[in-house]
């Protein structure tokens, strides 16, 4: 870990300021455009029951119809959590740009983001055939990145470390 430690600022020194920010939120603007695009008609609950709910049914073939489709929704509403979840680590690791520890101001900035994020994909989906707006899918983005923000704090700050070992003699 401290390799890529060393490395990230070595390459931070390197780069023009410019690199640097591109370096950081890039991946940013990769996973919001991702995100987008999961919001379009193609990703909208009947279109994606039609290759779920089949994968469900072959493993699950005595499930009742409403199970598959309770479960397809559910599959839904984790991929809600999952994507906030790597989106917030992903705007987190851009607002360090490398520098240690964890700081609550940038957590609580990460949140806003998110939350701001998130309901301006709710926006997007009024304007999208099949799709339409919902605060609860925007309070089930911000559970997603609140556990990617309670994480990154355990492994930040709280994780149990090895004890540094003492040297040989």
């Amino acid at each position: 870990m401290n390799i890529l430690r060393k490395n990230d600022a070595q390459q931070s020194s390197s780069d023009s300021p410019f690199l640097t920010e591109l370096r950081y939120w890039t991946p940013v603007a990769g996973w919001g455009l991702a995100i987008w695009v999961f919001s379009t008609s193609h990703f909208a609950e009947n279109y994606t029951s039609q290759w779920i709910v089949p994968v469900l049914h072959w493993l699950l073939p005595h499930a009742q119809p409403r199970t598959l489709f309770r479960l397809h929704h559910y599959i839904r509403k984790g991929a809600h959590v999952f994507e906030y979840f790597l989106f917030s680590m992903l705007l987190l690791h851009a607002i360090r740009r490398g520098r240690p520890g964890w700081r609550l101001s940038w957590s609580l900035a990460v949140m806003g983001l998110t939350v701001l994020w998130a309901g301006s994909d709710e926006i997007h989906q009024i304007f999208v055939h099949g799709r339409g707006p919902s605060l609860r899918d925007v309070l089930i983005d911000g559970v997603g990145a609140a556990l990617a923000q309670l994480l990154a704090f355990w492994w930040l700050v709280k994780r149990p470390r090895p004890a540094p070992s003492a040297p040989a003699s």
